[in-house]
């Protein structure tokens, strides 16, 4: 069963238990899926995992984002309540190569691409997220970019 079925299961299931914050994130993302299928003009039900992951991971950078910027407006009812959409989201969403990994794969795509300057970034990143997807965090790698060449 691929992601969006299970999540569509999850949702019944949410709707049977009157969990309205479960039920609240399954539709927002769903709807985000449904979106992107229309994008690609094929049935929801038929998108590959990766696309699937790359709306999941879209999702939950905006769940991040948001309870940043709330702990910056010391609004702790909001951080909690994006908190808990995000650890409803958290079964679905690809494992995070961690510092190392991302490191050591920014090295690879470096060598990999021939760059030789910060100006080879473009390269570099589409090298990563061609191999990598959505379990690779962009703005760490670009990070680790930047201190290579600095």
């Amino acid at each position: 069963m691929n992601k969006y079925l299970q999540m569509q299961a999850d949702l019944m299931q949410a709707v049977k238990q009157k969990d309205s914050l479960a039920v609240e994130v399954y539709r927002y993302t769903l709807s985000q899926l449904k979106n992107a299928s229309i994008e690609v003009k094929i049935e929801p039900e038929k998108l590959l995992d990766k696309d699937i992951d790359t709306v999941l991971t879209k999702v939950v950078k905006q769940r991040q984002e948001s309870i940043n910027s709330f702990k910056q407006g010391n609004r702790q009812d909001l951080v909690d309540h994006e908190q808990s959409q995000l650890d409803t989201l958290q079964k679905y969403v690809p494992k995070q190569m961690g510092d190392d990994e991302v490191k050591q794969a920014v090295e690879v795509a470096i060598k990999e691409s021939g760059a030789t300057s910060i100006s080879d970034m473009g390269k570099i990143m589409g090298n990563l997220k061609q191999k990598f997807g959505a379990e690779f965090d962009m703005g760490k790698a670009s990070g680790f970019v930047k201190q290579h060449f600095s």
